[in-house]
């Protein structure tokens, strides 16, 4: 008869490497619900910016900041 202890480390990777795709997978998902630090600009801050430079009417910022807001 052939000792099936082989296997028994096969399925332990198998489950080592299921769980660290769900460890992952719960990271990735918590770190898009972080607010941003201060450093990263919001889109209003990119649609001020726009406007200030002259690339926006007034118009098209106001029809822009109410479509994100």
């Amino acid at each position: 008869m052939h000792s099936i202890s082989g296997m028994g480390w096969g399925m332990s990777l198998i489950w080592l490497f299921g769980l660290a795709i769900i460890i992952v997978n719960v990271w990735l998902v918590t770190q898009n619900g972080k607010t941003y630090n201060g450093d990263e600009k919001t889109a209003l801050d990119i649609l001020k910016e726009r406007l200030a430079k002259g690339e926006l009417s007034q118009e098209e910022y106001k029809k822009l900041k109410q479509h994100i807001s």
